[in-house]
């Protein structure tokens, strides 16, 4: 090795000794296995860098669903600023050669908003995030059938086909957004030429732990392929897709003990929830240009026991036990179950929680080459049981209302930058309204 040899170009060339298959004859050096040469990989993602200013304190980088401070407390009359990397996101989508008519690929891919653990300091919590799993799962197509296993979006809302743009992290308020484990069989077809569907079935993890049937997910949507749509999901990345309508629904099974002191029996009750979703091109795109295109996305879903579906959406605690004998200390009351999906009347019956919201969004690509676009959304969330059952706390929020507007400005292809204004306001039981306004500055380098 000569002196002047930098190390990581012999460090390059030994990976590269390693990773080349041997070969037997000159005839293989000029044929190499096709299938190596049918293998793809491609690396994406984007570094992002967001700062945000509140005007209450308590909220992390990501607004979701998580209830405001009471008004006239400290936290809602003061304010905070907060500087995050935590979004930026990379992936790695792999393809396999081939087999016949069966095609299989697979994606990873993950970005930096792991739980931290419990106590840990501010500096720690945004200088050195945790990486988590977005995604990791195989997909095998077939001329007959897809199937999908691991983790991913849920069918339920047809995540993420019909997401709106805001510089807010997704999910926002009223937003139904959630990936989770799961075994999808799904079918497209050709309903003719101008009008295409597709149908899919999943079980996917179940809401509780200690539940003993997965989830059961199903939907349909129906798209047409000629009518584009140009449409950002989130911030970071465009895409042209056709105009869809998606239907989806959800069942789940929930089962805790009886709402007594040391139960050994239990309590079941069966939650739902169905979703009608819809992606319209108000003016149309091209494969050439998107100038002027005006996209709609909007969003409607009902549904009871499917706080977990939505960002961080709590709900009422379990009421405290009855304790006529005067016990000390008292009985608590304990399920292995995350609160906000199922709560307890003055009866005692079990209820899932009950939740409506809808969420409407536009995007609009000014003409010209500036590389300026706007979007805003507007969402609302309210729950017709909460109060019933929050067993005299007065925590929880039944309504929410959360309006966004933004202006975005592609300055390459590959560099954008968003400002956007926030307007949250939540209702509580029997406390005033607690209003938040955030404004937003998001950098995104797409690759």
């Amino acid at each position: 090795m000569n002196r002047n040899t930098p190390i990581s170009s012999v460090a390059v060339g030994c990976l590269v000794l390693l990773v080349t298959p041997a070969v037997s004859s000159a005839e293989d050096a000029t044929h190499p296995s096709p299938i190596l040469t049918k293998w793809s990989a491609t690396v994406y993602g984007f570094v992002e860098l967001d700062s945000m200013y509140d005007t209450t304190q308590g909220l992390g980088d990501t607004i979701g669903n998580a209830a405001l401070p009471p008004a006239g407390t400290y936290a809602a009359t003061h304010d905070q600023v907060t500087f995050t990397a935590r979004n930026s996101r990379i992936g790695l989508s792999l393809k396999a050669p081939d087999v016949g008519w069966l095609k299989l690929s697979a994606r990873l891919e993950g970005d930096f908003f792991a739980n931290q653990p419990a106590g840990i300091s501010e500096a720690a919590f945004f200088s050195n995030p945790g990486f988590r799993i977005r995604h990791a799962y195989v997909q095998a197509q077939t001329p007959y059938l897809d199937v999908l296993i691991g983790q991913s979006w849920q069918v339920f809302g047809w995540l993420s086909d019909f997401i709106p743009a805001t510089v807010n992290f997704q999910g926002l308020p009223g937003q139904l957004y959630g990936r989770s484990a799961q075994i999808r069989l799904s079918k497209t077809v050709s309903l003719g030429p101008d009008l295409g569907m597709e149908l899919a079935i999943a079980a996917l993890r179940p809401p509780q732990r200690a539940g003993g049937l997965p989830d059961g997910q199903a939907g349909l949507k129906l798209f047409v392929p000629g009518r584009k749509a140009y449409r950002t999901a989130g911030a970071a990345v465009s895409s042209l897709d056709a105009m869809a309508l998606g239907i989806s629904g959800v069942v789940r099974r929930f089962a805790v003990p009886k709402f007594e002191p040391d139960s050994k029996t239990d309590v079941t009750a069966t939650g739902w929830g169905i979703a009608v979703d819809l992606l319209l091109p108000i003016i149309a795109a091209s494969t050439t240009q998107h100038d002027n295109a005006l996209t709609f996305t909007g969003s409607f879903a009902s549904g009871r026991g499917i706080s977990d579906l939505y960002t961080d959406l709590g709900g009422p605690p379990f009421p405290p036990l009855p304790n006529p004998q005067n016990r000390t200390p008292a009985p608590v009351y304990s399920a292995s179950i995350d609160p906000g999906l199922v709560g307890f009347d003055s009866s005692g019956v079990l209820h899932p929680v009950s939740w409506q919201s809808c969420i409407v969004g536009l995007q609009y690509w000014l003409p010209g080459q500036t590389g300026l676009w706007i979007a805003g959304t507007y969402s609302h969330l309210h729950s017709s049981n909460v109060a019933t059952l929050s067993g005299g706390s007065r925590t929880s929020f039944v309504r929410s209302q959360n309006a966004t507007a933004s202006l975005f400005w592609d300055a390459t292809r590959y560099l954008r930058f968003g400002l956007e204004f926030d307007w949250l306001k939540q209702d509580f039981i029997d406390s005033g309204p607690t209003v938040n306004k955030r404004i937003q500055f998001g950098t995104y380098y797409v690759f």
